[in-house]
């Protein structure tokens, strides 16, 4: 059986490179080549995922949007909850970010909120987004350096939005210099979107997907 693990590298505790699966005790890497560790912060499930034989239709035509275990624990709440959560969740994927800038978000909140799942799901779609694996080891950092002051700037309204609750006015107006007012909304809303996505994996105990997300297929299945 492989147990999905996640991969860190470097001092601290966000610095994050792949992942994988151990099986037999043999890493099988994605997507790197640089030695490894495994690391995981998956809380053990604290409540059974619904069952998915047991779906109903309209249950079933939710998880087959984004079929991994995060679908199955949302289907607790009531189907129209889950619909408008994917629905709002998914909108980003046709945003006004820029792929890469998006992803940039989604990695570094992971980090700061040490959520394996989301980087497990996230760290395939930054480099098909076109971050090399220099930025993005920056990004899942404890401390980013080595980015250009576009993506540095995004860091730290990520980093506001975390530790303040808000993006401070000089961070909002250096980032204005490089994103319009729609893209620094759009960011802060990825931003709080992805802290409570991290807190509710951690809630529940959502454990970790054999393999992460082929993010073409949820593309095509909504039609982008």
């Amino acid at each position: 059986m492989a147990i999905p693990v996640a991969y860190r590298f470097g001092e601290g505790v966000g610095d994050w490179i792949g992942w994988g699966c151990s099986k037999n005790g043999r890493k099988l890497m994605h997507g790197s080549c640089v030695e490894q560790e495994t690391y995981q912060d998956v809380e053990m499930e604290r409540v059974d995922c619904p069952d998915q034989s047991k779906f109903t239709k309209e249950q079933g035509a939710q998880f087959d949007r984004l079929p991994i275990n995060l679908t199955r624990m949302l289907l607790h709440c009531p189907v129209p909850i889950v619909k408008s959560f994917l629905d709002f969740g998914l909108s980003f994927r046709a945003g006004s970010l820029e792929p890469e800038i998006r992803e940039l978000v989604i990695l570094r909140m992971a980090t700061l909120r040490s959520c394996s799942y989301e980087l497990m799901h996230h760290l395939p779609a930054a480099k098909t987004a076109g971050l090399s694996e220099m930025e993005i080891s920056a990004i899942t950092s404890s401390h980013p350096s080595g980015l250009d002051q576009k993506h540095s700037l995004m860091i730290q309204l990520v980093d506001d939005c975390s530790q303040l609750g808000k993006v401070s006015d000089p961070t909002f107006e250096k980032a204005a210099e490089f994103f319009s007012v729609a893209q620094i909304a759009e960011a802060t809303l990825l931003a709080g979107l992805y802290e409570m996505l991290a807190c509710f994996l951690k809630t529940m105990g959502v454990e970790l997907d054999q393999h992460p997300l082929s993010w073409s297929e949820v593309d095509a299945r909504i039609g982008r």
